[in-house]
């Protein structure tokens, strides 16, 4: 995940804290609910603006295999996204759901465990950046979609009127017992650059 950095080694450093220690408590949760040993940790963490958007997606990703989307209000609003290529949903969903796939419809078992998996991982993350507005996040419910290009994404999330869309874009590893998965997060925050700053340095000072 090439990309200039919009924030000072500081403020990096506070970010990717901040990212770990969402990740870990995500990966206590899932492997309470699934039952499984599971473990995420965080390989990159940066903040893109609107043309970083298109090109992170571009590199990184091209066409995603799955999308879990939710959008988010209260202390801050946007829309926060997990995305995974093909082979590793299909990959997931064989790991954590292969008794309830026997039982029922493929595909609707299919949405139900990466609607889960999405779910507990984007509030989470975005939680842990909602705790420093000091106010109550409100969490819409999760959506998920399939094979959609990345351009198309960033086209339908940002507009050349509005430049205060700024991406927290994280790529971690998701481990299912012995297996590990790369998968990449993106929290889209509509606010001014100056004000994720301060967020920012309101954990560093908190």
């Amino acid at each position: 995940m090439k990309a200039d950095s919009l924030l000072s080694p500081a403020e990096q450093d506070v970010l990717r804290e901040m990212m770990n220690i969402a990740s870990g408590r995500a990966a206590g949760t899932l492997s309470g609910i699934l039952g499984k040993r599971i473990e995420m940790s965080l390989i990159e963490v940066t903040v893109l603006d609107r043309q970083g958007i298109f090109d992170f997606l571009d590199e990184e990703l091209g066409v995603v295999g799955s999308v879990v989307e939710q959008r988010f209000s209260g202390g801050l609003t946007g829309t926060s996204m997990v995305m995974m290529d093909y082979q590793s949903c299909s990959h997931l969903v064989q790991l954590l759901g292969s008794e309830a796939l026997e039982s029922a419809s493929r595909d609707v078992n299919e949405q139900s465990i990466l609607y889960e998996v999405g779910n507990i991982i984007l509030n989470s993350c975005v939680a842990m950046l909602g705790k420093q507005t000091g106010q109550r996040m409100h969490f819409s419910l999760p959506r998920v979609y399939y094979n959609l290009r990345g351009r198309t994404i960033a086209e339908n999330l940002t507009s050349p009127a509005d430049p205060n869309i700024y991406v927290v874009a994280m790529k971690s590893a998701l481990a299912v017992g012995e297996i590990t998965f790369h998968i990449h997060l993106l929290i889209f925050l509509i606010l001014p650059f100056n004000d994720l700053k301060a967020l920012l340095h309101a954990a560093l000072n908190g």
